[in-house]
Order: C-alpha cells, then sequence, then structure tokens
C-alpha cells in the first residue's frame, strides 16, 4: 500500500550573546543593536482575544503536565507556542470530526479555526516588534511534492495568515529537500538547529516548519564574578555542584501552597523568565500536576505577592532534550488525526492523509548575561489510500528542583516550560 507522508516542523529558539551560529552573516535572522530599549508596548486584547488567550495558556500548561506526569528525565523543556502553531497548521487542513477533535485537544471547542488564525495573525504581528532590545522571530515555512494535489485555498491560508513560504521540490531527490529544509531551520534558528531530517521517506508528500526564535539579555545581568560553585540537591537527596548565580535586587515575588516564584525580565520588559521554586517538603511532580492555567492565575492575582529584596541563587544549565508527543496528544484526546481510517484532511488534500507522528526538540542555555534556546517540532502526514506584608529580605535559592515558564507581558503566551532537577546533567 502506498504511503505518502507529511512531515511538520516546528522550532523555537531564544537565543544569547552571539547565539548558535558560526557565522552571524549567513544567518536570516536580523540581531538587535545595543540600542536604548523602546518603552514597553502595552495592548489590549479584544474578547475574542482573551478567550483565545485564556484557552491557549490551558494548552500550553496540559501538555507540560502530561509530558512530565509520563516522563522520567532528569529535566524536561518544552514549547507550547510552538507545539499550538504547528498544530494549528494542521488544523486548518482537517474537517469535520478530525477538526474538532484537534481544536477540542487545542482548548477551542465550539470555536471556529478563524478565531484561533487570527490569534495566531496577532502574535506574528505583535511580538516581533514590542522590544528593539530583544529579537523574537516568527516564520512558517513549506515544502511540497510537487506532484501532490493541495488545495489552492489551503496553501493561500498558510501564506496570508502565516506567512508561510510555499516551496515546490522534487521529492525523488531526498538528500536535497533535507538538506534545503536543513539550511532553512539553521537560517531561523541562528544556526541552534541545524538538522532536522536525515533521510526522507520516499512518500513523503509535504514537509512544514514553524521557527521562533529568540535573543535576549536580562534586564539586569548576573554579576559573572559572583557566580561561584555550590550545591544542588537532586530529587533522590543527592548532591550535585553546579555553578550558581547570585543576585540581590528588588523584584515581584508570588507565594501559593506549592510554590514561591520571582520573574526576572529581559529587554525593556516584553518577555519574562518566570521561577517557581516548590516550598520545602513539596515533590516537584505533585505540584507540576496542579500547576494548570487556573492554578496560575490564582498565583499571580490572588496568592500573596509584593515587591521584595530577594537573594536569589540560580544555576547556570545548558538542557537538550526531546519527546516524541504523539502518545501524549492522543492520550490528551486527539486520536482521530492519527487515524488512516478516520482522519479527515479534506481542507488540505483531495487525498485520505493521516498524521503519523510529532516530536519535539529542544535546547535551553541560562548564563549571567541572558538566554539561549532552540526548540524543534517535528510530525508527519501519510496517505492511506486503501485505509503582602512589609518588605523583608528574601531567600530564593533555586539549590533544589525547579520550573521555568519564558512568557511574553501582554498575552501571557508560554514560550518555554521546563522542569529542571539536576542542572549538572544538563549538558
Amino acid at each position: 500500500m502506498k504511503k505518502n507522508i507529511l512531515i511538520l516542523i516546528t522550532l523555537l529558539s531564544p537565543l544569547f550573546m552571539a547565539g548558535c551560529s558560526e557565522n552571524d552573516a549567513e544567518s536570516q535572522i536580523e540581531i538587535p543593536s545595543s540600542e536604548d530599549p523602546i518603552e514597553l508596548e502595552m495592548f489590549t486584547l479584544t474578547s475574542e482575544e482573551e478567550q483565545v488567550n485564556t484557552q491557549t495558556l490551558d494548552f500550553s500548561f496540559r501538555i507540560f503536565q502530561h509530558v512530565c506526569a509520563n516522563d522520567d528525565s532528569k529535566n524536561v523543556v518544552l514549547s507550547p507556542l510552538s507545539a499550538e502553531m504547528l498544530l494549528a497548521l494542521v488544523c486548518n487542513g482537517a474537517s469535520d470530526e478530525t477538526r474538532q477533535q484537534m481544536l477540542q485537544v487545542l482548548g477551542f471547542e465550539g470555536l471556529d479555526i478563524d478565531v484561533l488564525n487570527r490569534y495566531n495573525r496577532l502574535l506574528l504581528d505583535k511580538l516581533p516588534n514590542i522590544d528593539n532590545t530583544t529579537t523574537l522571530s516568527l516564520a512558517n515555512g513549506l515544502w511540497a511534492r510537487q506532484d501532490f494535489p493541495f488545495l489552492p485555498v489551503y496553501m493561500e491560508t498558510m501564506d496570508s495568515v502565516y506567512d508561510a513560504s510555499v516551496k515546490n521540490m522534487d521529492f525523488n531527490y531526498p538528500d536535497a529537500v533535507c538538506s534545503e529544509i536543513n539550511h532553512w531551520c539553521s537560517d531561523h534558528t541562528n544556526g541552534c538547529i541545524p538538522k532536522v531530517l536525515d533521510s526522507l521517506s520516499p512518500d513523503a508528500v509535504l514537509i512544514l516548519a514553524n521557527a521562533l526564535y529568540f535573543k535576549g539579555t536580562w534586564a539586569e545581568p548576573f554579576d559573572e564574578s559572583a557566580t561561584r560553585e555550590q550545591d544542588f540537591t537532586t530529587p533522590a537527596g543527592g548532591k550535585k555542584k553546579v555553578m550558581m548565580m547570585n543576585d540581590c535586587s528588588t523584584m515581584p515575588y508570588f507565594k501559593n501552597e506549592d510554590f514561591g516564584a520571582v520573574t526576572r525580565s529581559y529587554g525593556n520588559g516584553a518577555f519574562q523568565m518566570w521561577l517557581l521554586l516548590p516550598h520545602q517538603g513539596k515533590d516537584i511532580n505533585e505540584c507540576v500536576a496542579r500547576l494548570d492555567d487556573n492554578a496560575w492565575y490564582s498565583l499571580l492575582h490572588d496568592g500573596n505577592q509584593g515587591r521584595y529584596e530577594v537573594n536569589l541563587k540560580m544555576p547556570r544549565f545548558t538542557v537538550e532534550y526531546n519527546r516524541t508527543l504523539t502518545d501524549d496528544l492522543q492520550q490528551m484526546g486527539m486520536t482521530m488525526p492519527f487515524s488512516k481510517s478516520r482522519a479527515q484532511f479534506s481542507f488540505m488534500t483531495s487525498k485520505q492523509v493521516y498524521l503519523d507522528f510529532v516530536k519535539q526538540f529542544t535546547y535551553i542555555k541560562v548564563e549571567e548575561k541572558g538566554t539561549e534556546a532552540a526548540a524543534v517540532t517535528i510530525g508527519g502526514l501519510n496517505e492511506a489510500t486503501s485505509v503582602g506584608s512589609e518588605p523583608q529580605p528574601l531567600d530564593f535559592f533555586l539549590d533544589r528542583p525547579f520550573l521555568f515558564l519564558i512568557t511574553e507581558y501582554n498575552t501571557g503566551s508560554i514560550l518555554f516550560a521546563g522542569k529542571i532537577t539536576d542542572p549538572s546533567a544538563a549538558s
């Protein structure tokens, strides 16, 4: 039985300093100068955008929870925004029950796909321009088998809504196709993701890629001379030596029954890293299981909060992580897109196709001056022709397992979510 595969790739890469590229001159990413930050733009979401934004956050926490509950890796790093953007590209080609199921898992049950598209268009328009000292670029690319009957309306949506570049290629030369895609991925992640495909199935019909690149420095960098080797306590109680960054400054502090949390800003404050430290005696996995969008909202708005002088200790860390998300998405309820006989993608093609797999690769590096990270999500679609008190100095020592989120200020969009239980193993 002949099967045609649609490969989908999503990349997300926040980067720091010179980034991963050995030759920035070859990169398509425009790196900001050292000019003074512009004032943070505050934009108001419409009621429709607020609804989609809330549901996007819900999906972000659900997929992070699900992965953390089913992966015993020492460190987990996901890009919820990257996964959502990729699935939105696929969902635009889905129809009938398949589309409704995808929307349901993404959190948009009962909403039209155009609502999701308008929200993603907002992100594409707003996020890259909100901080002149931080680089954030989003790019989408499609590589189509030149003889496969894709519907023009689908490709037009990819172009008009998602600014996707579309290139028809001869898939009989898989090495050339892989080379083209890998080069695009490297360019759009400043060299942090230089390779996403080793080979191409002879049945492949389309490759889609979404790249999100971020390069930012802390608004208040850590003093490199204050970094010291210190102990980090792992979940098993062992001690690992890590390079611990140190800072003492006034910053927002939040607290609920599970976590204490502080936030550090990049650039003009449009992007932040949230650091969540479970209270002593709390199991980090049990805390993650309770960290949904409602708990997040409660932490920010109903919990104890204020600005405190904080003695912050934070390990330098580098994490490389990958995860096949196929089972996670199916267990979350997205089963029909993966079914050979039941998947419906009639808004993409007249052929019977189904989603074969989704996988994400991530990389993040945190240092005294800023953050560098990258993520790649890859998937495949097959054709199935036959089937509040007085502020006091506060110690906030990330010397035991902790979580982090990288978010955007206005929407709260989660670019990255991570669980760190052993920084020394993250290399």
